[in-house]
């Protein structure tokens, strides 16, 4: 995502030629962001800020912070089979959802 933008939704940019789309990764930035995904299988990540990541129906890894650095995230999984991973300075920790 580029310095100055806050919201990314990741869509399937060639499914107008016949080609399925492939799962993307989505990534912050410094700023607070809403990240969301299609629905493919997807890699969503948050960088500085406090982030909204939303998997909706597809298996996606969604990977934030767990607040300890005032970086205030929030990760939604949706209907899908989720891995969420927590970062934090120590170490971290993923859950399947």
């Amino acid at each position: 995502m580029g310095d100055n933008l806050e919201n990314l939704a990741l869509q399937d940019v060639c499914s107008f030629r016949g080609f399925p789309p492939e799962a993307l990764v989505g990534i912050g930035n410094s700023l607070n962001n809403t990240i969301t995904d299609n629905l493919k299988n997807n890699l969503l990540q948050s960088k500085g800020g406090s982030d909204s990541l939303s998997g909706d129906q597809s298996d996606d890894t969604l990977i934030g912070s767990d607040g300890g650095t005032a970086e205030k995230d929030t990760l939604t999984g949706g209907s899908g089979r989720d891995l969420i991973c927590i970062r934090n300075y120590y170490n971290s920790r993923c859950s399947f959802y």
